[in-house]
């Protein structure tokens, strides 16, 4: 069978090195057909590592004296220092990013142990962040000043904010949606007022800041794509940090002479508040005209439903953040000096302003919170681009209310907020997997100890991918715009030609050992050209040093370069080889007929409340509310679930928990059984997908189960009716039928009918109590089994697909519970077997039976007679048990081509709906208040001023005394602000750039 996981269903199952179990004459066709990009990926990022492990290798392993026999010592040895050591320093780090990207190639395509399924926990969520955040008041430290949002505040706020990230992520903490928007609104409007502040102070808006800024936020997201094959909206953060980025930079940048006028900027940004207001609130159709002609609208990952409207939708939601911050930034000397002269006003004075700051700002953001928070996620979305800022806002104020709070900052969320971009960007493949979907398993069995690993993995992963990424800057962007320039050019082309030398491996040589050769005499030749690059650029003595060291190279190069790609392979061998993690969707299949798992029962209880437990990544179930749960399961009184008669009759009892865990087969072959939300389960069935139930009473329960798990509505009618044509379901849902037949021959008569009109997708039946109840002839019951059979071959030729035929045996019979003398005599559980074991026998043979959802062992607990009052049916969680498994069996049948639905070609959203012309002139006026005000809280601060402050502090709000107060405060506000965005990480720039002015191959 191909490799394959569940989070790779649009990949190719190929691997960049791997190949040669799978026919030349197959890879050939499926090369030709579809491209493994990220194999491709991985492998230009593999060759590029490779060449900078041979360079490192042929300056480490050697002895310098050797290379300094030559010329004058003192001469060399200079030349070493600025050429050879900040070589090895680059290619190190090159190394060293080589190795985690592909430490994220294989976590998302080719894990050691299979990726686990998300849990809501919503208790985990909590615990985890009152935990950090309790730690983390223990963790106080004061800052260099007293100004206002100053650069360690900054930091601690992205901190503890991505932290929350995150977690919701991990969590799956839905409940907390509309915070984490606000904080994402929060990150764009320190885009805005971060940025802006360095433009206004350093006066620098040349093409260095701003490739320096690209490298800054797009460089790792870049090779991310190349090794993951994703598209770049699905890292949709970065695209709109550079979005927001570029706005506030060409804001800056147009007719900067303005910047410094005393209305000259206000109303430049006036400008930009009715260019934001007209292309995403007063005349949407400018969004299309401005995006529309290079993005495109047809679904792809990421984006489903199109790149443009996934854009519009992103930056809808804080069109307005960024330049809120900007609008924040200009006005910061005054608001800074607000809270200076704050701090010297008399003691009673102070109290009284800091009072109506604080119930101001505490009044609305609880009115926020009661209002506005607690909207649906839909209603919430349309608020947030005009609402959020106001628990921003009063953040602000609330955090730097006094000198005391504007001085001391907890040191571990600044250093936390420091590798924001990057820890983002790794949760998808390191922390999570699938893109986000599932989580990353380093140790099976123990989530809590592999939550510990994995998350002490991931932040040691990205504080070196951070820092990588501005000592790679350093070098390739130096602060000279010509070295810069070319810096660029040459980098994106050695980039680009490793990934066309990739391309070609990939898909070219089939073999695994010449794809290995070549790749090193590839690696080897670029590594003897930096030689003789550093040769010619160097003095003769050092030249010839370079020169016997270039000749060193084959020596020892390929064997570095063998080692460092067979420990790849090794690696991606164990893996792939892993019994528990390349499953065939068929075993799965049969894994899950045969034995799908089996009741479990924990620890006793002390009381008759259900209590909630812990259910790993297996089905939970709630025996007591007959309902499902993602995340925990509660119990029932004496093993009765929903029998309150019973349990009243039982005057001492013990209370046990049961949950339904998988089979030791599926759970070996790591089938990913799990519980399906409504989501999940409407995803597996599909838009569009037709399922047809054939039955008896049992198949009804089961239609009803199945409707329950995918959220489609339950209506109970008569007894013996069909419920629910096909057709009648909304488009936008999954089709279920249930058809009233419950003997055999019923089934056989309105098979041929069915399958002409509606064309179903899946098949699923369930017969044999009536026949044995009503005709009680076994011979007749397989005579009518065959003609059935028979029918359906006769059918097939003329259905667009073969649908999946599934089968549900009836259940296990409780004899002494049946409630008639005809059942107690005709349809106990040994004249049953019978009939299960024959229809078993002849639907297997025939092909009419290709999985089974094994009903009777579901209900063969002892326990199970307590959940049943006629001994035939059983209360509604065993049938909604049922309901899983078949969900969880579409999964594995879909990939196993066994279910194939025509869909229609998707098309993407149109954009314009979350448009707000109203809402949008509103916050027109309050900009309109902010700008003349010289305030970025609408003239609230100078309000109080005057209310209650001293001649100074109203002097300091004052506009015309102080008409470019920016210019004055340069100092505090270059050295909190001036790189915000940029990290401040001027100290790793530690000369490695004059290297590429010599090798600049």
């Amino acid at each position: 069978s191909h490799h394959s996981c569940a989070s790779c269903d649009d990949h190719l199952p190929l691997t960049w090195l791997l190949d040669e179990q799978q026919p030349i004459a197959e890879r050939r066709h499926t090369m030709t057909s579809t491209v493994p990009w990220h194999d491709v990926g991985a492998g230009c990022i593999a060759l590029i590592g490779t060449v900078a492990l041979c360079i490192l290798a042929s300056l480490r392993l050697d002895n310098m004296s050797n290379i300094l026999k030559s010329g004058s010592l003192k001469k060399v040895i200079i030349e070493s220092e600025q050429k050879f050591e900040p070589l090895g320093r680059f290619c190190k780090d090159i190394v060293l990013l080589s190795l985690i990207l592909l430490f994220t190639y294989q976590s998302e395509y080719y894990p050691v142990f299979p990726h686990l399924a998300k849990e809501h926990d919503m208790d985990m969520f909590w615990f985890a962040t009152l935990l950090f955040l309790a730690y983390s008041f223990t963790r106080w430290q004061k800052s260099r000043t007293d100004d206002l949002l100053g650069r360690e505040q900054t930091e601690e706020w992205k901190g503890w904010m991505q932290f929350m990230f995150l977690l919701y992520h991990y969590c799956a903490a839905s409940e907390v949606y509309n915070i984490i928007r606000v904080m994402i609104t929060s990150y764009l409007w320190m885009t805005g007022f971060g940025n802006f502040s360095f433009f206004y102070i350093k006066k620098d808006y040349g093409i260095v800041r701003v490739l320096q800024m690209m490298w800054r936020l797009n460089f790792f997201v870049f090779l991310l794509m190349i090794v993951q094959g994703n598209t770049y909206i699905l890292y949709y953060i970065c695209p709109l940090h550079t979005f927001f980025f570029l706005v506030t930079w060409l804001t800056m940048r147009v007719c900067s002479n303005l910047n410094y006028t005393k209305w000259g900027v206000r109303i430049k940004l006036s400008v930009v508040a009715v260019v934001i207001f007209a292309v995403w609130d007063g005349a949407p159709w400018l969004f299309d005209l401005i995006f529309g002609s290079f993005m495109g609208r047809a679904p792809c990952k990421g984006a489903t439903s199109g790149f443009l409207y996934e854009w519009y939708f992103r930056t809808t939601l804080d069109h307005w953040s960024t330049f809120l911050g900007m609008i924040f930034a200009l006005n910061y000397p005054f608001t800074n000096m607000w809270f200076k002269e704050l701090a010297k006003l008399p003691a009673a004075s102070q109290g009284k302003v800091t009072l109506v700051v604080a119930a101001v700002s505490l009044t609305l953001m609880v009115l926020w919170f009661c209002f506005i928070f607690t909207l649906p996620k839909l209603q919430y979305n349309n608020t947030n681009a005009f609402l959020a800022p106001v628990p921003v806002l009063s953040y602000i104020l609330l955090r730097n209310l006094t000198p005391y709070m504007r001085t001391w900052y907890c040191d571990i969320l600044h250093d936390f907020g420091k590798t924001t971009l990057e820890t983002y960007l790794l949760q998808h493949h390191v922390w999570l997997t699938s893109n986000a979907k599932t989580l990353l398993q380093l140790i099976p069995g123990s989530p809590k100890c592999n939550f510990f690993v994995c998350t002490i993995l991931f932040f040691a992963l990205s504080r070196e991918t951070h820092r990588l990424t501005m000592s790679l800057r350093a070098v390739v962007l130096p602060d000279s715009k010509v070295p810069c320039l070319r810096n660029s050019c040459l980098f994106l082309a050695a980039l680009g030609v490793s990934y066309g030398v990739s391309f070609l491996l990939v898909t070219q040589v089939q073999v695994l050992f010449v794809r290995l050769c070549l790749l090193v005499l590839i690696a080897m030749a670029c590594t003897a050209g930096v030689f003789r690059v550093l040769q010619r650029t160097s003095s003769e003595e050092y030249g010839n040093a370079v020169k016997d060291l270039s000749l060193q190279l084959f020596e020892k190069a390929p064997v570095m370069g063998l080692i460092f790609f067979l420990l790849i392979i090794f690696t991606l061998r164990v893996s792939t080889s892993s019994s528990s993690y390349v499953p065939s969707h068929l075993d799965c299949l049969s894994a899950l007929s045969a034995v799908p798992g089996s009741w479990i029962s924990t620890l006793p209880l002390a009381d008759k409340k259900a209590r909630k437990l812990r259910s790993g990544n297996h089905l939970a179930v709630s025996e007591v509310s007959s309902s499902w749960h993602s995340d925990s399961m509660t119990v029932s009184s004496c093993l009765g679930a929903g029998n309150a008669a019973k349990m009243n009759q039982v005057a001492s009892c013990e209370m046990r928990a049961f949950r339904f865990d998988d089979g030791p087969g599926s759970r070996a072959l790591g089938c990913n059984f799990r519980f399906l939300s409504k989501d999940a389960a409407r995803a597996q069935l599909g838009k569009g997908t037709r399922v047809v139930i054939f039955g008896d009473s049992e198949a009804r329960n089961l239609y009803y189960a199945i409707r329950r798990a995918v959220g489609l509505p339950v209506v109970n009618v008569k007894a013996h009716e069909d419920l629910t044509p096909i057709g009648n379901s909304s488009a936008a849902m999954p089709d279920v039928a249930f058809l009233w037949t419950p003997k055999v021959s019923d089934v056989a008569a309105r098979l041929a009918t069915v399958l002409a009109d509606s064309k179903p997708h899946v098949l699923v039946m369930s017969f044999g109590l009536w026949d044995a109840l009503h005709v009680r002839d076994l011979s007749a019951f397989e005579q009518s089994l065959q003609g059935l059979s028979s029918k359906f071959q006769e059918s097939l030729p003329s259905l667009p697909v073969k649908p999946l035929t599934v089968w549900m045996p009836p259940p296990t019979i409780r004899d002494h519970l049946l409630t008639s003398k005809e059942k107690k005599q005709f349809m106990t559980e040994a004249l049953v077997a019978g009939y299960r074991q024959k229809a078993q026998q002849v639907l297997s043979s025939s092909g009419l039976q290709q999985f089974t959802v094994n009903f009777p062992l579901l209900t063969a607990l002892d326990a199970a007679q307590l959940d049943s009052t006629d001994g035939v049916h059983y209360s509604q969680v065993y049938y909604d048990t049922a309901a899983q498994l078949f969900l969880n069996s579409l999964e594995h049948a879909r990939k196993a081509g066994k279910v194939q639905v025509k869909e229609e070609a998707a098309k993407g959203k149109g954009t314009g709906g979350m448009a707000d012309a109203l809402a949008s002139l509103c916050m027109l006026v309050a900009v309109g208040f902010m700008l003349v005000a010289c305030d970025a809280y609408g003239g609230f601060l100078p309000l109080l001023a005057v209310t209650f402050g001293s001649r100074e502090m109203v002097k300091a709000m004052d506009l015309k005394s102080n008409p470019c107060p920016c210019l004055r405060s340069a100092g505090s506000l270059e050295r909190e602000h001036g790189e915000d965005e940029d990290e401040g990480e001027k100290d790793v720039e530690t000369g490695e750039e004059k290297i590429l002015a010599s090798t600049a191959t």
